[in-house]
């Protein structure tokens, strides 16, 4: 499933109430959708990926995050 959290950018990077609202939103996915894992939309929300999914108890994805640890792998192997 997809949901948007229905918040600006700006709104997003201040911080204020944006956990709270990853959270109602995951719940959502998890609960309705049967989602075993989030994947988020936007590197800002980085700071979030652990509060998110400890309330959730499934995985958490920050894309830039992940390409991150690939770059690395790639490199290690290399």
């Amino acid at each position: 499933g997809e949901r948007a959290l229905e918040m600006t950018v700006a709104e997003t990077a201040s911080g204020t109430d944006t956990l709270a609202r990853m959270i109602a939103i995951g719940r959502d996915l998890r609960d309705r959708d049967g989602a075993g894992a989030i994947v988020m939309g936007c590197a800002g929300m980085a700071v979030h990926r652990r509060g998110l999914e400890r309330e959730l108890g499934i995985p958490v994805v920050d894309p830039v995050q992940a390409a991150v640890a690939m770059a690395i792998g790639i490199v290690a192997v290399a």
